[in-house]
């Protein structure tokens, strides 16, 4: 009795930030005194015990993300995490709670707290179990006088963040690294919009390069960086502010660096300066793109109206994935796969005789009114971790005839598989007939 009243008084003894898992928080986002000020702040605040609980748990489920609605209509905060690329849905928490640790989230990320309307990002960091994380927060407004916000997280050691184990077959991955090694050209890094897989991309792709023996610098909006890449100098220009990036490409280049990488290109100014730098200053230019292939990542570019000329002479490639679920090793389902499907899939009669897909509940023989038994390794989900579907666009003569002269997706894309280019999909079809995911997950990508 007199050992529980004890540590109930050492719990009540400790300070919030001594409190829940052994999470460290770092604020980000403002000068270093500030930063300071920003964090020993929060760690008074209760907030930051809910915060360190949410990050340790989303490690636990392997989520890449949690999204949390508050609306003041209702006490209970719906709560989802991404888990490899889909929502799932978890335990609510209190409206009180979520406030808390709402609070606390914007003020170590240098976010105004009591703007609750305007969308907001920014970043904090964290270390848990030895592994650093770099955490994104989103903030928005709702129409019911709520507001929405999303936080990622971001590990650098995640093998999925090197072209690799991403998913480039290893002759594709000798080919790009080929290419990467020019002394000077345009390189292209593509995935889709709207969390379609872009940063995993982008990192991969330089993580894929020899940062060790030529100078990198990556270019980012303050209000969009991307997580560091290990050798490559981070330079960012406040576009909120008025500030463009041209303006600090002008600054940047007096100190020679020999690759540039920006993940966002906006304007025909910023294109065409930067192709002119391809020509006079021999740099290698990393630019990225938000779109569905890597034809339509060329004619993205396209649409800016650059140079043509220089553009098509001096594209050299364009990276685009796609990001799939891995079906868990654990549990998935061996099938024949009918021969319709197979001519559906463009395999040829016997050269697959098994394929796979994920665990079903239906599947499991259980007694009735007997608790299905979900695989532990997946927690029933059916899948584990996620792989990149890799497509490499090497730009030809005849590709680049067609920028100057007919810069049409159909025309594009007839002419790369013409240069025996395989597509998105066929890449895909080897991850199914080598069991690594499935039909059902395969089509939902490539939608």
């Amino acid at each position: 009795m007199f050992g529980r009243k004890k540590r109930k008084q050492q719990e009540e003894d400790l300070a919030p930030h001594e409190m829940g898992p052994p999470v460290e928080l770092s604020a980000r986002g403002a000068e270093d005194e500030k930063n300071t000020q920003h964090l020993l702040r929060a760690r008074q605040n209760m907030g930051i015990v809910t915060v360190k609980e949410v990050i340790a748990d989303m490690t636990a489920h392997h989520a890449d993300r949690v999204m949390l609605d508050l609306s003041p209509q209702s006490q209970s905060v719906p709560v989802r995490y991404d888990i490899d690329g889909a929502w799932h849905s978890q335990d609510p928490k209190e409206l009180q709670t979520a406030v808390g640790m709402l609070g606390v989230m914007k003020l170590i990320s240098n976010l105004d707290v009591k703007d609750n309307r305007s969308r907001q990002t920014g970043q904090f960091g964290a270390e848990y179990q030895n592994d650093k994380y770099d955490c994104k927060l989103t903030t928005q407004g709702t129409e019911n006088g709520g507001v929405r916000f999303i936080l990622e997280l971001w590990n650098s050691k995640n093998e999925i963040n090197r072209p690799g184990p991403m998913g480039m077959r290893e002759e594709m991955l000798e080919r790009y690294k080929e290419l990467v090694a020019a002394d000077s050209g345009l390189f292209i890094v593509s995935a889709p919009p709207n969390h379609g897989g872009f940063t995993t991309t982008w990192i991969s792709a330089l993580g894929g390069t020899d940062r060790y023996m030529r100078d990198f610098v990556a270019v980012y909006d303050k209000q969009k960086i991307e997580p560091e890449v290990e050798n490559i100098d981070q330079v960012t220009y406040d576009l909120a502010a008025g500030e463009m990036p041209e303006q600090v490409l002008n600054k940047l280049m007096l100190k020679q660096p020999e690759v540039l990488a920006f993940p966002e290109i906006k304007s025909s100014d910023l294109l065409n300066e930067l192709l002119d730098l391809i020509v006079e200053d021999n740099v290698c230019v990393f630019a990225g793109v938000r779109s569905k292939d890597a034809a339509e990542a060329l004619l993205r570019l396209m649409q800016l109206k650059p140079d043509t000329q220089k553009f098509a002479q001096h594209v050299s490639f364009v990276l685009n994935t796609r990001l799939v679920r891995r079906l868990c090793d654990a549990c998935k389902q061996g099938f024949q796969p009918p021969q319709q499907l197979l001519q559906k899939l463009g395999i040829p009669a016997g050269r697959v005789s098994v394929m796979h897909r994920e665990w079903r509940a239906e599947d499991a023989e259980t007694k009735k009114g007997q608790d299905v038994e979900k695989c532990e390794k997946c927690a029933g989900l059916g899948y584990k971790g996620r792989i990149a579907i890799c497509e490499l666009l090497v730009i030809d003569d005849a590709i680049r005839e067609a920028l100057v002269k007919q810069p049409q997706l159909e025309v594009i894309r007839k002419l790369a598989k013409k240069s025996g280019h395989a597509t998105l999909q066929q890449e895909g079809i080897l991850l199914l007939t080598q069991g690594i995911t499935s039909v059902n997950e395969l089509q939902r990508a490539l939608k």
